[in-house]
């Protein structure tokens, strides 16, 4: 039986703070966390508190336990997975365009098999063409917000994944869009043209009607160009 959350529990405190300690390399992979009782007098909070927030962070591959040679730091780029990507991209500072650059490319490289899932498949189209019309209403609504974009935008997304039936491509593609929105300028960048971005949304859409292989290439290029096009608005800034 489900019951009431709290928004951030003590024990998911305790581990966000040992997470940005790792991924800031604060903590080097191979690095023995202190003891139990002596991270939780640095935390103020009990032993449980503590045992349960390293339980999150074994869980994500950033520790690993053994009986007898406590908690060790492991190494975050091989034995994490997608999850964190918004973390890391969180704690990006200097190399923040370096880290956006990096993301969007990962997500044309996961939309290229996608959109051939898609054209294999050729699935029914219509919740993606309910998301792109949702899309549309929210880019000629009274002043869009960037979450209320990102939110509708994140809806085609996941109407055009659905259309492939795997739960890999979802697993993949999901913690990298929301990374990308991890950074207020990277959304600002993303939608600073939002009818660009139902444009592209409705090409996809006439597409999905009978999708055509052939017509794959196209669509990565249009994707191509609008990140080329965000990365010079971060480099140049507002």
């Amino acid at each position: 039986m489900l019951s009431p959350v709290t928004r951030q529990t003590a024990s998911e405190a305790c581990a966000q703070a040992l997470r940005v300690s790792i991924l800031r390399g604060e903590r080097s992979a191979g690095e023995r966390l202190p003891p139990e009782r002596e991270l939780a007098h640095l935390l103020g909070v009990t032993r449980v508190t503590v045992r349960t927030a390293l339980a999150h962070l074994v869980a994500e591959g950033l520790v690993e336990q053994r009986q007898g040679r406590g908690t060790t730091v492991l190494d975050f780029r091989r034995a994490t997975g997608p999850g964190l990507l918004g973390d890391v991209f969180a704690l990006a500072s200097s190399d923040s365009v370096a880290v956006a650059r990096d993301l969007l490319a990962v997500r044309r490289a996961i939309a290229r098999p996608v959109l051939e899932r898609v054209a294999q498949l050729r699935p029914d189209s219509t919740a993606l063409h309910d998301a792109v019309a949702a899309f549309s209403a929210c880019v000629h609504g009274p002043s869009p917000t960037v979450a209320e974009l990102a939110r509708t935008d994140l809806g085609v997304v996941g109407a055009l994944l659905k259309m492939t039936g795997s739960t890999v491509f979802s697993i993949c593609f999901h913690p990298v869009a929301r990374a990308l929105l991890a950074r207020p300028e990277l959304g600002a960048a993303i939608y600073r043209d939002p009818s660009a971005n139902l444009m592209g949304w409705q090409v996809l859409l006439a597409w999905a009607a009978d999708p055509d292989p052939a017509g794959i290439a196209a669509i990565v290029d249009i994707l191509a160009a609008r990140d080329a096009d965000t990365l010079s608005l971060l480099e140049t800034g507002p």
